[in-house]
């Protein structure tokens, strides 16, 4: 959990919500894209070599 927390700040920090959020903003989307957005760059930096990631690298 440490680590996704970490990340999140650092995400936060950067501005990179509020960018997605504003790029997203005219698409009248009910749920946050940018808070999925987050949870795929987390995994993809913090478990690199999920067995997802290794599949989708392998059918390459």
């Amino acid at each position: 959990m440490g680590d996704a927390w970490i990340l999140n700040q650092i995400w936060t920090k950067l501005g990179l919500d509020e960018i997605i959020q504003k790029l997203l903003k005219d698409m009248n989307h009910q749920t946050e894209i940018e808070r999925f957005i987050f949870a795929m760059v987390s995994n993809r930096s913090l478990i690199p070599t999920s067995h997802r990631a290794n599949r989708r690298l392998d059918s390459r």
